[in-house]
């Protein structure tokens, strides 16, 4: 599940845009797609062509505010937790954004900033995990190795399902994985997707914002309140045994710039100093210290706690 994939669509839809590149710069670098995203490739191409779209007028003028998404987010999601019954019985609005993130032109996409981009595809992803839920509501599964309500019930739900972006295709996978992780580098993003679990980070009631400074914060307080909720990271300064939620597990090498190893050094870092130091980044200072401390001592057990993949939704 967490090495790369492209799938034959994806592969076909591509090359079908490589061959439509007027220039061999455009070529050379879609050829490379396997480190490209697709929105990129998307964009780089159409910048030099009218839109391949078979719709009549691409939206230019995206929402950055995301009213009608907030609108339902405000309605349906309660401390983090969501009312997929409710919701489900009203999807209008959620509908309209979904509309309005395939209609968006990849030419008006080339131009928001970072942050708009960073924006767009944590909604985008957490909008469309919703509307999996909520077309697969009230879960229930057979798998063993889930609850019967988990979002992994749903056959293939990550990596098979596919969503209209800007008239292309992507799955949960690829927003994730290929737009978010790799397209910038910010593991905090681990904490604002929510992948309708409970041992994910909670949905918050608003939309992330498009703007920079308020994007920050956000991201900055989801991340805060993950790693102080005891049931994602607890420490014992006896053992020397830090508890810390699966994520860490699955995901550690995104840590490692934002907690000081980003430099080649020798020998490289351990693991579990990798995430102890970030995860010390968002403690009280007593636990900053204790894991600290137990670093430098070279002493550090990092144990990963069982991943919670019940349903988030909020009880009734």
């Amino acid at each position: 599940m967490h090495q790369r994939t492209i799938s034959l669509k994806k592969t076909i839809a591509i090359a079908n845009l490589i061959s439509l590149a007027s220039t061999s710069i455009i070529a050379a670098d879609a050829a490379q797609a396997e480190g490209v995203t697709a929105s990129q490739v998307v964009s780089k191409t159409l910048s030099t062509r009218q839109p391949l779209s078979s719709k009549a007028s691409p939206l230019m003028h995206f929402d950055h505010s995301y009213k009608l998404f907030a609108h339902d987010l405000a309605l349906y999601v309660k401390n983090g937790l969501v009312d997929y019954a409710r919701w489900q019985r009203k999807q209008g609005n959620l509908d309209k954004f979904l509309k309005q993130i395939d209609d968006l032109s990849p030419i008006a996409y080339d131009g928001f900033t970072e942050a708009q981009k960073k924006a767009f595809w944590i909604n985008a992803y957490n909008a469309l995990t919703i509307k999996s839920v909520l077309q697969h509501y009230p879960i229930h599964g057979n798998l063993a190795y889930y609850p019967p309500n988990s979002f992994r019930q749903i056959p293939n739900g990550w990596e098979t399902l596919e969503f209209n972006i800007m008239d292309n295709k992507f799955t949960l996978y690829s927003i994730e994985h290929d737009e978010l992780r790799r397209g910038f580098r910010d593991p905090r993003v681990h904490f604002a997707v929510v992948c309708a679990a409970m041992g994910s980070g909670r949905l918050p009631s608003v939309p992330y914002s498009s703007d920079p400074t308020r994007l920050d914060q956000q991201l900055e307080n989801s991340t805060r309140q993950f790693l102080q909720n005891p049931a994602n990271v607890s420490f014992d300064a006896k053992s020397n045994e830090l508890r810390v939620s699966k994520i860490f597990n699955w995901f550690t090498l995104d840590f490692a710039c934002k907690a000081g190893f980003g430099k080649t050094k020798f020998p490289p870092p351990k693991d579990q100093d990798i995430i102890a130091t970030y995860i010390s980044l968002y403690q009280n200072q007593p636990l900053q210290q204790e894991l600290t401390k137990a670093v430098k001592a070279g002493n550090l057990e990092v144990s990963f706690l069982p991943y919670d993949w019940a349903l988030n939704e909020l009880p009734r």
